[in-house]
């Protein structure tokens, strides 16, 4: 049973749950009130307010979210506050306040108090089950959307009968998969778990359950919903017979040592949790090479919308050749570092190998050349790339990331030469292994199948080069924006101490100012707007002698975002001027 963790009893949530599903769900009632909420001219008044006419404009989720519901019925308005408790009910990230906060305001748009004694919004309650993870928080409006998307599909297909849905694995998980979604959108397996928890664990992303499953070498040959909960269920039935006196959670002893590997992995799908919901693993020697880490982890520490990230790492697995393009500050060499690490399945920094080109740079420090030796003499010499790839070679079951920084500053049809056909995906292996420039007696040279290559380039540089058309088309090309939007942003700036209007001001004013930068065709343009990494702390930085507070906030656009500006603007300097000042007003 997933009803317990090894000190936690979760009957308190999933009595609040099976409430919320028979009042609400099966019928049409209210988890508040006692009036009928859930009905499907509510829903579909919902649905048309928040799904059909998405606010695009400036803002959190929350207000946008409230300017969406300005001119729906107090009904609607009350039902979208009841949808916002059953998708905060699950994730254990968020406090119970931070939960009940936006709840509150939406319900009393409708001109009536809000029930704050409410059995059902205690700290109890509200605790949550598990981690949902950054990428649940940074694309709520995309869960939102999903679950007034199914709840409209499942009132207007079964007016009656629910129960022998909701109470049904495969009727439940057949409704859920007619509905449209954007992505892998957690709260189907919420919804799963709240109904049945005695058949799904307590997994809120497809990818925690397939590492749970292969930590114990029980994954099954698909990764859908179904065969993964199958596979788990079967999995607890088999460890409940080999434990038959504990209490079986995932995420406590004895169980979770046997596959999180990392006394820093994650809770569900996210972030590491109190310790009262994740009990400490056994102790276990950590190593880079041991540290797991996958894309929930990239979509944890980015500020990039996870459809992005999934496409990024889609691509690197089927072209082996990716470039991620963008304007300074957003992050490019972060993201690719991590990137690699997800696609390698660890954060090992022994199998990524990091370059940057400029306009020095040869053939003969990439591929291989003749290079001068301490005695005065030349003696050919492998390159960075040729050794790597050796290293690659050397274990052909092991995944291997070459990084290759400022791509296009170097002059990349001489830097790669006969790479240009060897890096291409059908062309790997040792089948179309050619001699290279200085091959010696016919030697013959491959790139291996097992190794990626991620270039970053900077569009805001003019000194650059266009990319060869030839090098174009052997990768894929992701653009990465400033985030300045973004809640995960502004979640970064709030948890290192910067308080919500500095955060505000830097997220209003920096997006009006790339506006003013993109409009500019003539000069700059879209490529040319300013990332948000020049806000963003990094580890380990001492935030008691440097406060991010509007002392820190004039000294980066002083020192950081003005000389970009002045660079950017190098024959207009009362546009440099005005822009400063109205940053710094």
């Amino acid at each position: 049973m997933a009803r317990l963790s090894v000190d936690r009893d979760f009957s308190p949530i999933l009595n609040a749950a099976k409430s919320w599903i028979d009042r609400c769900l099966i019928g049409d009632g209210s988890i508040f009130s006692e009036q009928s909420l859930w009905t499907p001219a509510n829903i579909e008044e919902l649905r048309k307010a928040f799904v059909e006419m998405p606010d695009e404009g400036e803002g959190s989720f929350d207000e946008k979210f409230q300017r969406q519901l300005k001119h729906v019925s107090p009904a609607a308005q009350q039902l979208a506050a009841e949808m916002l408790w059953a998708a905060k009910l699950f994730p254990s990230n968020l406090k119970a306040s931070t939960k009940l906060r936006p709840i509150r305001e939406t319900w009393e748009l409708s001109g009536l108090p809000f029930p704050a004694n409410h059995p059902l919004v205690t700290e109890e309650v509200l605790r949550g089950i598990g981690s949902g993870g950054q990428g649940y928080n940074n694309n709520f409006w995309l869960e939102m959307r999903f679950l007034i998307n199914l709840m409209a599909e499942f009132k207007n297909k079964f007016p009656s009968n629910r129960q022998s849905v909701i109470g049904d694995y495969d009727r439940l998980t057949n409704l859920i998969d007619r509905v449209r979604r954007e992505e892998n959108r957690q709260f189907r397996h919420m919804l799963r778990y709240f109904a049945l928890p005695d058949r799904v664990e307590r997994m809120c992303s497809t990818g925690e359950k397939w590492r749970a499953l292969e930590g114990f070498g029980a994954a099954p040959g698909s990764n859908d919903d179904k065969s993964l909960d199958d596979a788990l269920f079967n999995l607890r039935q088999k460890l409940q017979s080999e434990y038959p006196s504990q209490v079986l959670d995932f995420y406590g002893p004895p169980l979770r040592q046997r596959w999180i590997v990392d006394k820093e992995e994650s809770e569900p799908a996210g972030k590491s949790a109190s310790p009262s919901t994740q009990p400490a693993a056994a102790a276990t020697p950590e190593t880079p090479a041991t540290r797991r880490y996958d894309l929930n982890h990239v979509i944890e520490e980015l500020f990039v919308d996870d459809s992005v990230l999934y496409a990024i790492a889609g691509g690197l697995k089927r072209k082996k050749n990716v470039i991620l393009q963008g304007p300074p500050g957003v992050g490019k060499s972060f993201a690719a570092r991590r990137l690699a690490y997800a696609h390698l399945g660890v954060q090992d920094p022994s199998r990524v190998q990091a370059v940057q080109f400029h306009p020095s740079y040869a053939y003969e420090d990439f591929v291989q050349g003749y290079r001068p030796t301490n005695d005065g003499r030349f003696a050919l010499q492998d390159g960075v790339f040729h050794r790597f790839c050796r290293k690659a070679t050397a274990e052909p079951t092991r995944q291997y990331v070459f990084i290759i920084d400022e791509i296009n500053r170097g002059n990349v049809s001489k830097i790669f030469g006969e790479l240009m056909l060897l890096i291409e995906p059908d062309k790997r292996g040792a089948d179309h292994a050619i001699p290279l420039t200085y091959s010696v007696d016919g030697e013959a040279f491959f790139v291996p199948e097992n190794l990626c290559l991620i270039g970053l380039m900077n569009t805001a540089d003019r000194s650059l080069a266009m990319i060869d058309y030839a090098l174009r088309r052997r990768f894929l090309f992701f653009t990465l924006e400033p985030s300045f939007t973004s809640a995960r942003f502004r979640q970064h700036l709030e948890s290192r101490g910067a308080e919500p209007d500095l955060v505000k001001r830097i997220v209003e004013r920096m997006t009006t100012l790339n506006r003013t930068i993109a409009a500019d065709t003539r000069s700059l343009g879209h490529g040319y707007q300013i990332g948000h990494s020049y806000f963003c702390a990094m580890p380990g930085e001492n935030l008691e002698d440097n406060p991010l507070d509007q002392f820190w906030f004039k000294d980066v656009v002083q020192h950081e975002i003005k000389p970009l500006l002045e660079e950017y603007w190098f024959d207009r300097p009362e546009e440099v001027r005005d822009q400063v000042a109205r940053l710094m007003a």
